[in-house]
């Protein structure tokens, strides 16, 4: 082996003094580069969320659309809502309130 492959212990320490020195040199530059890049990064996700657009599933979808645009209320979920009301006390109690007092 060459003698100047050889990495011993003090020229380690001095290559990283050099590098260190260089870092310090540009530590400015480096920290504007990585704030720029949080920046994009952030733009990124925020415009990429603002532009998705909803799901519905299946299990969240209380109607279908009629062709007006208004939405139509499911009969099965209305029956639902009718039985759970016949069914509870307590049910037919929160119903008579929410219809007293609609805005409480």
């Amino acid at each position: 082996m060459d003698s100047n492959n050889k990495l011993g212990i003090s020229q380690l320490l001095e290559n990283l003094k050099k590098g260190w020195a260089v870092f310090n040199k540009f530590k400015i530059l480096i920290f504007i580069i990585f704030i720029g890049f949080s920046y994009t990064y952030l733009f990124l996700q925020v415009n990429g969320a603002l532009n998705q657009n909803p799901v519905s599933s299946p299990q969240t979808q209380v109607g279908t659309p009629a062709p007006g645009g208004l939405f139509r209320i499911n009969p099965k979920i209305v029956n639902q809502l009718e039985s759970l009301k016949n069914n509870s006390v307590n049910v037919q109690v929160l119903f008579a309130q929410a219809r007293n007092n609609p805005f409480e």
